[in-house]
């Protein structure tokens, strides 16, 4: 199907042995094994999204493996899958994917320390203050304070979608909305994935209370609540 990402290394193989292949016809791909693409002779040309489930490495660096199978500065979707990553290795790859509209995490890991350096929160907001990124997906539960953090790290977001904390919800909404220090300014939908439904009235109310933003929907749906102002 159109959304079926073409299975690497897996799917080279059965093709190689039994038809030959048109790699410029292959837009989306999905990257079971990075170490493999060392010594691959495969290029995929036209990659504009790309789903990576591992990125156990040897001494070569991400960014230099993957241009070796598909062109980074071509993505417009990105996709980490099945694993955490470190936000020093993300910002690491970002840098070579300037075209990026879409990233989607498994999990974020930012250490305490790095939460807390206004310092390195800057120079963080520095390499990836002029990516394009508009959408973000987080699928673990993302923290009031991590949420603060990736809000500088990304300050282009349109669409944010993160999962269910109970007991920080509210925080989140409030920081989504108020958009302190001049953070999210482009953002105006949210989707909170695994929401109960008992916070719609308690987000109407907070919204209306404190009058945070004007103009608003929001709707629940499949286990998700949506805001859009």
């Amino acid at each position: 199907s159109h959304d079926r990402p073409y299975l690497w290394p897996s799917d080279i193989d059965v093709c190689e042995t039994s038809c030959e292949m048109n790699l410029n016809s292959i837009n989306y791909v999905c990257v079971s094994n990075v170490k493999a693409a060392i010594n691959s002779t495969i290029y995929f040309p036209n990659v504009t999204r790309l789903a990576i489930r591992s990125l156990e490495m040897s001494d070569h660096s991400i960014s230099w493996t993957l241009n070796s199978l598909l062109p980074l500065n071509k993505l417009t979707e990105l996709n980490l899958v099945s694993y955490r990553i470190i936000v020093d290795d993300l910002l690491k790859l970002l840098r070579f994917t300037p075209n990026l509209n879409l990233l989607g995490l498994e999990a974020l890991i930012v250490d305490e320390p790095t939460l807390n350096l206004r310092r390195k929160r800057k120079r963080f907001k520095y390499i990836t203050g002029t990516k394009k990124i508009k959408h973000l997906r987080i699928d673990a539960q993302c923290s009031w304070k991590k949420l603060r953090f990736v809000a500088y790290l990304f300050p282009k977001l349109e669409y944010l979608e993160i999962k269910y904390i109970p007991n920080e919800i509210i925080d989140i909404f409030r920081l989504i909305l108020t958009k302190p220090n001049h953070i999210l300014q482009n953002l105006f939908l949210v989707c909170i994935r695994y929401c109960s439904t008992k916070y719609l009235e308690g987000l109407d109310n907070l919204i209306r209370s404190e009058h945070l933003v004007d103009d608003y929907v929001i709707k629940y749906g499949d286990d998700d609540l949506y805001l859009w102002w």
